[in-house]
């Protein structure tokens, strides 16, 4: 019997609406599968005491689960680190990440227990991601090893997830390998432009230092073909590309996860990849003009 545990943070902050049907879904996942799963909810602190953050403060003390409020605002980068350094010492093996805008699919706890058995001992695979940008694909291979970070309902393992200090990049100074930068180019095409932002000081998100360690280690995440999670964080109230669409199917059964993934190395694969990671994640025509023309320098 398998007795490895789990960490399921869920991260909020001052979105009373997307944090309650976060919770109710995450709650309705726990009820078909809740084995050694210990959820807290991390809530970041509004300054202000505003009417929205009462609400979430609320929300978190009455959801039955264990909490921690911050006493100060940290922001949601700093409060991941939080998170992460808190796994990191705790005495949980695996961690799953669920933001206060994503709704879990009801076999969502499910299918991250399979993956994290299946992949545990798999030194190419660094993280399991909830979210797919395939709507409806049915066919025996339900899985898919594609070289991007996840963010939008995620979880990986203590022993193969550094501390944030292993990973802080000092961005002024940082230089992409010619190998890595054509690795996103290909496969992450949105977020070049992303790490030139962070390199100069225009935004500060967490998972770009995690994404080079990726790049630089040359590992995997884990897909689903059929997405088990929903973001709906696209009403302005978050950071999400307008480009991209939310996506959830929750028709994905127990079977359907009992198959062996796939990897980029044969025409089927290549033929997922095009036709939907490669059209979902690639920027408008106009990037994709301006890249053409001038190059992409970090």
């Amino acid at each position: 019997m398998n007795k490895k545990t789990t960490l399921a943070a869920i991260v909020g902050f001052n979105r009373p609406d997307h944090l309650k049907k976060c919770i109710q879904s995450v709650k309705i996942s726990l009820n078909n599968f809740n084995k050694n799963i210990k959820v807290i909810i991390f809530l970041d602190r509004d300054l202000s005491n505003s009417p929205g953050w009462k609400q979430c403060e609320s929300l978190v003390k009455n959801s039955g689960f264990e909490f921690y409020i911050n006493t100060e605002n940290i922001g949601l980068r700093l409060n991941m680190y939080q998170i992460f350094n808190y796994f990191k010492e705790s005495s949980s093996d695996r961690l799953i990440l669920i933001e206060d805008d994503i709704d879990v699919s009801p076999n969502f706890f499910y299918f991250f227990q399979i993956n994290f058995d299946l992949f545990e001992l798999n030194p190419n695979v660094f993280q399991i991601s909830g979210f797919s940008p395939i709507q409806s694909l049915k066919n025996e291979h339900d899985f898919f090893l594609y070289p991007r970070i996840s963010t939008w309902g995620w979880g990986t393992w203590k022993s193969k997830f550094p501390f944030p200090s292993e990973v802080k990049l000092d961005w002024n100074n940082f230089f992409m390998t010619k190998k890595n930068l054509n690795t996103l180019k290909i496969y992450a095409p949105d977020v070049v432009d992303l790490f030139k932002l962070q390199k100069n000081g225009q935004i500060k998100t967490w998972s770009l230092d995690y994404y080079n360690y990726m790049l630089q280690n040359d590992l995997f995440s884990v897909y689903p073909l059929i997405s088990c999670v929903k973001n709906f964080g696209f009403d302005g109230s978050g950071i999400n590309n307008s480009n991209m669409k939310p996506i959830l199917n929750l028709s994905i059964s127990k079977t359907e996860l009992e198959v062996l993934p796939r990897d980029l190395n044969n025409e089927l694969d290549k033929e997922i990849f095009k036709k939907y990671f490669l059209k979902y994640y690639s920027p408008p025509f106009l990037f994709k003009l301006i890249y053409k023309l001038f190059g992409i320098k970090l």
